[in-house]
């Protein structure tokens, strides 16, 4: 029953994604990307995560906001959307500064819907007080695994001291600051709706990568922003998560090297091919991958 529910989340998101294609004058049938994707098929609905239901509720936030000129009563909602997003799984909280950016001139009214429906939810479980965050405490202090950028910083730390594992979380969490203060500054600069649905993707994957534990799932997130522009080096990343499961069925969960340069080695290559590429001018800048769609291009981001 529960993976009906979810099931019916993720057609909603299939439903919401047209529209906000069309703001962003993308062809609507590129929704298939993300109904199709084995990530949506295999980890949300099949497997039963729960992600289906956060990702509903950022993808209606974000379509709430656009157009820009949108009515109070559209911010209204989609904060109460971002904050129903973060409660699902908090990932999306990391969109909010970007978000209230763009719902400019009245980020109030987007401000009193998040605020409000996060305190709403919570009411019923205050009894709990500090104990209902002990999960979460858990997990961000002491899960780690399948990732990459964590583990090199934390082999580095090794090195110099005995508590390798807090510094390397430490450094990852002052990188990713480093990260959205970027984004925050870069979106001022630039903002308009592809800016503001790229930034969002940008906070996203940066979070994740960084993260000392990144399960597939997880990238499942960023799917409904591969519809939207074109992200060749993600979108083979979003595939070589799912060996993954070599980790997890072959010894235990216990990880497997050669596994996880069968992860991160395609991406990577692809990434150091297409640096090259532009650095030789062997493809214009501005079209190193070119998808043509009905009457609008975009240049292919990572």
């Amino acid at each position: 029953m529960l993976k009906l529910v979810l099931a019916f989340f993720d057609i909603g998101t299939v439903l919401l994604l047209p529209g906000l294609l069309i703001k962003v004058r993308q062809p609507p049938a590129w929704v298939l990307l993300h109904a199709w994707h084995p990530l949506i098929v295999g980890e949300v609905v099949a497997r039963g995560h729960l992600d289906s239901v956060g990702i509903f509720f950022l993808v209606l936030a974000m379509r709430l906001l656009l157009p820009t000129s949108g009515l109070a009563s559209s911010r209204l909602a989609a904060g109460a959307s971002l904050a129903a997003s973060v409660l699902a799984k908090g990932y999306a909280l990391f969109t909010f500064p970007f978000l209230l950016l763009a719902a400019r001139p009245r980020q109030a009214w987007f401000a009193v819907g998040f605020v409000t429906a996060g305190v709403i939810a919570y009411l019923p479980f205050a009894s709990a007080g500090i104990e209902l965050w002990q999960g979460i405490s858990l997990y961000a202090a002491r899960w780690h695994g399948y990732t990459a950028i964590y583990e090199v910083v934390d082999f580095l730390m090794a090195r110099f001291t005995s508590n390798h594992m807090l510094n390397a979380r430490r450094i990852c969490a002052v990188l990713f600051a480093l990260w959205l203060s970027c984004l925050w500054f870069r979106m001022r600069k630039e903002e308009n709706q592809l800016s503001v649905l790229d930034t969002c993707f940008l906070s996203l994957a940066g979070f994740f990568l960084l993260s000392p534990v990144l399960y597939p799932w997880y990238l499942a997130w960023t799917v409904p922003f591969l519809c939207l522009r074109c992200r060749p080096v993600w979108l083979l990343f979003t595939g070589s998560a799912f060996f993954y499961y070599a980790h997890h069925f072959a010894l235990g969960r216990q990880e497997i090297p050669w596994v996880k340069l069968a992860e991160y080695g395609p991406p990577l290559v692809l990434t150091l091919a297409l640096l090259v590429v532009r650095k030789h001018g062997l493809l214009s800048r501005g079209a190193i991958i070119r998808i043509k769609r009905t009457d609008f291009e975009h240049e292919g981001n990572l």
